[in-house]
């Protein structure tokens, strides 16, 4: 991002890829782990297990070198940690292949105007599908399964209720 890298690697590290002789940054530990960060609009947004509540962290990253955390937040889902995280305007994308209770959160759509409070306007479960990765391209997400060769693709165009459009098994 900008000429930084930013990594969840236990805890979110960032390192000025303009100097050969940069040291990374270490941001002070929260508990836990960074699973997967997404750096948008100056901020970082990292999945953590932290309480196993589909919580995300939020950092200011917007002067790299003086990052800082700002807060977290759970109570997305129960019993889960989201393994991919993506833009998609003001909203995060957030997807897991965790199936708490026997119920699937292949994708969630949270609202990120308000760092303060995130809201998950949307849940949806694909039947017989764990998600666990995705790319957007347009209005559409493009779900990838570690457990199987489906890919299954959501219309995004209304947030507030993504629909799955198709499914295909990729050979």
């Amino acid at each position: 991002q900008n000429g930084w890298r930013v990594a969840a690697a236990n805890d979110l590290v960032l390192l000025d890829l303009s100097s050969p002789t940069s040291t990374p940054v270490y941001l002070p530990d929260q508990g836990n782990l960074e699973y997967e960060v997404l750096v948008s609009g100056g901020y970082a947004f990292c999945a953590t297990n932290n309480g196993g509540d589909g919580r995300i962290r939020i950092y200011d990253a917007s002067s790299p070198g003086s990052a800082r955390f700002v807060r977290e937040q759970g109570g997305m889902v129960g019993g889960l940690t989201w393994e991919t995280l993506l833009n998609y305007g003001n909203y995060l994308i957030a997807i897991s292949s965790a199936r708490p209770n026997n119920i699937g959160h292949d994708v969630a759509v949270i609202d990120r105007t308000n760092i303060h409070a995130l809201v998950k306007i949307a849940d949806i479960d694909v039947p017989t599908f764990d998600a666990n990765y995705g790319r957007i391209s347009g209005n559409l997400l493009y779900l990838t399964s570690a457990s199987s060769r489906d890919m299954v693709i959501v219309d995004l165009s209304t947030p507030t209720t993504p629909t799955v459009l198709g499914r295909a098994t990729m050979p």
